[in-house]
């Protein structure tokens, strides 16, 4: 669950910064971010340490879906996004962007 967060997250980064709708093509910049500094976050060593506890957790793909779709329906920041939010990755997350 937490690797989806991390990815959610890493992903309205880019959303953020593009400022571009799904169906137009990004620009190149966002492709030089994604090339440079997302390639560089998806190493750092915080990031990594909560992917590899994340991973060591026993979770189908179907409780992962599920988990994607609540998050998706869910307005607003609900309880569980919160948790998400303020672990050390989350918090790390919310201070490089």
């Amino acid at each position: 669950m937490k690797r989806v967060m991390v990815l959610v997250s890493v992903l309205a980064l880019v959303l953020m910064i593009a400022g571009v709708a799904f169906a137009e093509k990004a620009p190149q910049s966002v492709y030089d971010l994604a090339a440079s500094t997302l390639a560089d976050v998806g190493h750092d060593p915080v990031i990594v340490k909560a992917v590899r506890v994340d991973n060591a957790k026993v979770e189908t793909l179907a409780d992962i879906k599920a988990m994607d779709a609540k998050w998706k329906a869910t307005a607003g920041i609900a309880d569980y996004m919160k948790a998400m939010m303020d672990n050390e990755c989350g918090k790390y997350i919310s201070r490089i962007q």
